[in-house]
């Protein structure tokens, strides 16, 4: 009776860490591959399944490393593009929803972030850019991007308004700066003794068609004090299309 007992246990116990284990399973990128597909050739009736399903992808690419990402997407026979702006892609993250964008809005906004170690016109913590995630076919071939400095998709024979965030680099950057932003005081009493020597830094990517707006701190401040007003001047498409963000430090 007690063997049996004992066995019923190891049953059970054997049955629950299996159904655990079967209920952490995640959706494979082949699963979200399809989806995105099902749903992008049902548009424009499931465009909230759409933007969904791009969703999916977004989050297997924040967990995996970006190389790893791109030779899983080439194995399905999906071509992956980001934007060229002449550095080293780094990560990528999707923001928390924000206020910008409608249902009405297709793909999925999210954060691109460049290694700036060979860049010193940029921040040392690096570049990050405003960009939208989609999925669509290009000839009949599956393809997942990162749109940046786009306002409009072309999906299925359709024409969408891009979703986009254009706060989440800036508070990106912030996120990333706050040793800097501690250390205003610091640099007015002993400038010599930073590390981190007077500059201009580039916060958007270089484009020679915009005209810079130059950020000049005061005493005892950094230019993370400018975080607010570069998510302001960025939430204006005007601005944003005409004018690109420097800071002098």
């Amino acid at each position: 009776m007690k063997n049996q007992l004992v066995r019923l246990l190891a049953v059970l116990l054997l049955n629950a860490a299996a159904g655990a284990a079967e209920a952490s399973v995640s959706p494979s990128l082949a699963d979200r591959i399809a989806r995105a597909d099902s749903a992008y050739r049902s548009l424009p009736i499931s465009l909230s399944a759409y933007n969904s399903a791009v969703l999916e992808i977004c989050k297997e690419l924040e967990t995996v490393r970006l190389s790893e990402f791109e030779s899983s997407l080439k194995g399905l026979g999906v071509s992956f593009e980001s934007p060229k702006v002449g550095l080293p892609l780094r990560h990528v993250e999707v923001p928390a929803p924000g206020s910008n964008t409608s249902a009405a809005d297709a793909g999925v906004p999210i954060v691109a972030g460049y290694d700036t170690r060979g860049a010193p016109l940029y921040p040392p913590e690096g570049l990050f850019v405003d960009a939208t995630a989609v999925y669509d076919r290009v000839a009949g071939r599956p393809r997942f991007s990162l749109r940046y400095k786009a306002s409009v998709v072309m999906l299925n024979g359709r024409t969408y308004k891009l979703a986009v965030d254009p706060t989440g680099a800036s508070d990106h950057l912030k996120l990333r700066a706050k040793r800097l932003a501690k250390s205003g005081f610091a640099g007015m009493i002993r400038p010599l003794s930073m590390s981190r020597k007077p500059q201009i830094y580039l916060l958007d990517p270089y484009d020679p068609n915009k005209t810079p707006l130059l950020m000049v701190h005061g005493l005892q401040s950094t230019p993370v004090a400018f975080a607010a007003l570069v998510n302001a001047l960025r939430s204006d498409p005007v601005i944003r299309a005409k004018y690109q963000t420097w800071q002098f430090y």
